[in-house]
């Protein structure tokens, strides 16, 4: 499942996609998501990890 990780005066979520290997919460343009709490980088981690697992996740930097 998805994890916050704290950075400074924020959070941001991350998920696994291989072993050894995981990517941040990006939005729609591709810049990394900073949260307000934990919990909120938490959720969307989890959400962004799902995505990744179903097939549906689209790397930002593809266009």
């Amino acid at each position: 499942m998805g994890f916050a990780e704290k950075r400074g005066n924020y959070w941001r979520g991350r998920y696994k996609t291989a072993p050894g290997k995981h990517l941040t919460v990006v939005d729609e343009r591709g810049k990394a998501v900073r949260f307000a709490t934990k919990g909120e980088a938490q959720r969307a981690a989890s959400e962004a990890e799902n995505k990744y697992r179903r097939g549906d996740w689209r790397d930002p930097a593809l266009g």
